[in-house]
């Protein structure tokens, strides 16, 4: 059809084309005539393109009718109402998810004491078949943690099926959250294990003791080394749900947790706080708290206020063991005052069992005065003299030694204070010695005289760790080092740690004039090969203990010599993935560091052996890295 340009000028009487009009005129409306549509060529030369309007669209106005027509027409009756309120209306789509069923944790007894053991009889073969493991290995760790480990009592839990704890009787519930949360050292791993058990009494709607919830924000608290802000707050967040949805009161152990955190962390402010509240409440100081309190003045620095918090722990009738003392001090430690901390030392020394005072101290000054004389001399060549394993130290002494059996200051040689369940007795000991003799100065006076109170493990790992990293006294430390031969203290791997580390800041390479020479460097790494190969008890290679000793070689000797010494070490450790990737990466900065400057320019065609591994650990082929395969091999 032809559409008239009504713009255009009588004149010219021309006609313009669009393609809508074009297709819709094959379907003419009823009405109207059908007409010819001329060939596109016609409307095109029918039209200058010079016209203002000639590239406007032209297209037919379309009614309702027809623009229904583009999409089907719906059902009858249907509205858009209707529709919306088949949309907010989930039952009606008939694929709505059930409500879950709120979980409302209950504190009555019948609820606690769900499931009996008479539940578990009618549970099928598989299900009691666990629960008889888990009650032996449960009952096993808790008479002794080292015969069962936390990770197989989780192992036996993790294989019940379906709500495992709704499986477990309510005594074996407790005393396995109990068993789990008895660590020696918490870590990320114990933590998680912890909190899995955790969540799974909550979701089965069951309460948690105070106990179980004062684990819980231990473990929050003092999973990593050193704590944070981060620790801080979970700490306080726990400590938040426990009072305000489960509806427990914290109690002396919550605040003392709480507190310990808060002042480990640098949040002093916080840590006085938690004393106040504490104090409001009306709870009692007890053992825990005096020790807390006077570490948080050591961590303030204060010296002054660790004598204070030291005599109040005194005279509130508190038993004073090693562990008191090794807190103040590590505190006089911290605080640069170690005058104090050595008279606090050999007080301690008095204290050994069988042996007369004034003979203690003309041993030590006279052990004193040999040994750093061979030390500073450079006679003493072997550590071993030092640094002698004693095969069950822990149950006999040398016969050169009195037997502490026949004083009455000595305590029971089966307690191995070294031990961590020992440890745990022997603490819940010291404060039912403490609440029995509170206000009898007699009987307090005689229960003090069975107390540990000379120097253990701790004692010399604060020490030596003081006087090797801090002050680089190489005399001192043989004096200490001494001073555990004299008391049968056993080998540790946190001592050679120590030493190593004191090598690696004050070392020196031949020909400087340090103490801390490559000489004795090299006694000190025969004594701690031989004692690894004797397998001593409580020693074992560590990524610390490899970084800091191949730092101590790397600062006293040769390339030659780190290497030696990282390939000793691989040689009796059989690390993860992760430590041998680490140990690696500390090896290779080490021996880059060491390398020519020339070697390293980035113009050099010849690039560096060491930096070419370091570009790719593992060759195109898959095969181990040549700095791997070297680091297995044995120098002897």
């Amino acid at each position: 059809m032809y559409i008239r340009n009504q713009d255009a000028s009588p004149a010219s009487n021309s006609n313009r084309f669009n393609h809508t009009s074009a297709a819709t005129a094959a379907l003419p409306t009823p009405g109207e005539h059908e007409t010819t549509v001329p060939p596109a060529s016609t409307y095109f030369a029918s039209s200058p393109a010079s016209h203002p309007n000639f590239w406007q669209p032209r297209r037919p106005t379309l009614n309702k009718n027809e623009l229904r027509s583009f999409v089907d027409p719906p059902g009858d009756g249907d509205s858009v109402d209707e529709h919306l309120q088949f949309i907010r209306d989930p039952y009606m789509r008939r694929y709505a998810q059930a409500e879950e069923p709120e979980v409302v944790v209950s504190h009555k007894s019948d609820v606690e004491d769900y499931p009996t053991w008479k539940d578990v009889a009618k549970a099928d073969s598989t299900i009691q078949k666990l629960i008889h493991e888990l009650n032996i290995a449960v009952g096993m760790r808790l008479r002794n943690p080292r015969r069962v480990s936390a990770s197989n009592i989780y192992d036996i839990y993790s294989q019940l099926p379906g709500t495992r704890m709704s499986h477990v009787p309510a005594s074996l519930r407790h005393q396995a959250l109990k068993a789990l949360g008895m660590v020696e050292k918490k870590d990320a791993q114990s933590m998680l294990r912890y909190f899995a058990v955790i969540a799974d009494v909550k979701d089965s709607g069951y309460a948690l003791w105070m106990a179980e919830w004062n684990a819980a924000i231990s473990f929050a608290s003092r999973y990593v080394g050193s704590s944070s802000t981060t620790e801080v707050e979970a700490a306080v967040n726990l400590w938040r749900e426990m009072e305000q949805e489960a509806s427990v009161q914290g109690n002396a152990v919550t605040f003392n947790i709480l507190f310990d955190v808060a002042s480990k962390a640098g949040n002093f402010t916080l840590a006085e706080m938690i004393y106040k509240e504490m104090e409001k409440r009306g709870l009692r100081y007890n053992r825990y708290h005096h020790v807390s309190l006077i570490h948080f003045f050591g961590l303030k620095m204060d010296a002054d206020g660790i004598r204070v918090a030291y005599q109040d722990m005194v005279n509130a009738g508190e038993m004073i063991d090693v562990v008191v003392l090794n807190c103040v001090m590590s505190g006089f430690l911290r605080c640069g005052e170690e005058d104090a901390a050595q008279r606090v030392y050999e007080r301690m020394q008095e204290t050994f069992p069988g042996r007369p005072k004034s003979k203690t101290l003309t041993a030590s000054g006279e052990c004193f005065k040999e040994t750093c004389t061979a030390a500073i001399n450079g006679e003493n060549t072997d550590a071993t003299t030092f640094f002698t394993p004693f095969p069950g130290a822990s149950a006999s002494l040398s016969p050169n030694t009195p037997n502490p059996s026949k004083d009455h200051t000595s305590v029971p040689r089966s307690l191995d204070t070294a031990n961590f369940a020992s440890q745990k007795v022997m603490t819940n000991v010291l404060l039912m010695l403490a609440k029995v003799s509170k206000g009898d100065t007699a009987l307090r006076a005689e229960y003090q005289l069975l107390v540990p109170t000379w120097p253990d493990l701790a004692t010399y790992r604060i020490l030596i760790n003081h006087y090797a990293t801090r002050l680089g006294d190489l005399s001192s430390c043989t004096r200490f080092l001494s001073d555990m031969k004299q008391l049968h203290i056993p080998l540790h791997g946190a001592i050679f740690l120590a030493l190593f580390k004191g090598f690696a800041m004050h070392g020196g390479r031949p020909g400087t004039l340090t103490d801390w020479s490559e000489q004795r460097l090299r006694s000190i790494w025969s004594a701690l090969l031989k004692a690894l190969d004797d397998e001593v008890e409580g020693l074992y290679i560590s990524t610390w203990l490899v970084m800091w000793a191949l730092r101590a070689f790397d600062r006293c000797s040769t390339p030659e010599m780190v290497f030696k010494a990282y390939s000793s070490l691989s040689s009796r450790w059989d690390p993860s993935e992760a430590d041998a990737d680490f140990t690696i990466s500390v090896l290779h900065r080490l021996l880059k560091s060491r390398q020519p400057h020339a070697m390293h320019r980035k113009d050099d065609t010849n690039e560096d052996k060491y930096s070419v591994r370091r570009k790719s650990r593992r060759g195109p082929s898959g095969d181990t890295s040549t700095i791997r395969q070297l680091g297995s091999r044995s120098f002897g």
